[in-house]
């Protein structure tokens, strides 16, 4: 799952910077600086948190179950990264649409 997810976010980083590309917008303008770096963000939070995080979850709760105390820690703090990733999702599109110079 987590490779398609990978190849999707890839290929929306491509048409994206095609777009800004074929449009004639300069990359030079604060709103696509903003929106590569929080995208970046989302990514490697993405990547190096959520997925791993996941991962050792699942192992958790088909070895430990639900009752475990670091399934349970696990599972709150992707409670919270999720919906941080989210807030950053809609700040990326804000960007791309408002076009804040």
């Amino acid at each position: 799952m987590s490779s398609i997810a990978h190849a999707c976010f890839l290929l929306l980083l491509a048409t994206g910077l095609w777009m800004v590309w074929e449009v004639g917008f300069p990359f030079t303008f604060m709103w696509i600086y903003a929106s590569l770096i929080l995208f970046a963000v989302a990514f490697l939070a993405g990547s190096f948190v959520m997925v791993p995080s996941a991962k050792r979850r699942i192992a958790i709760l088909s070895e430990r179950g639900p009752s475990d105390p670091e399934f349970i820690a696990l599972s709150q703090r992707a409670a919270k990264l999720g919906p941080a990733l989210s807030v950053l999702a809609l700040i990326i599109v804000w960007l791309m649409v408002a076009k804040p110079l």
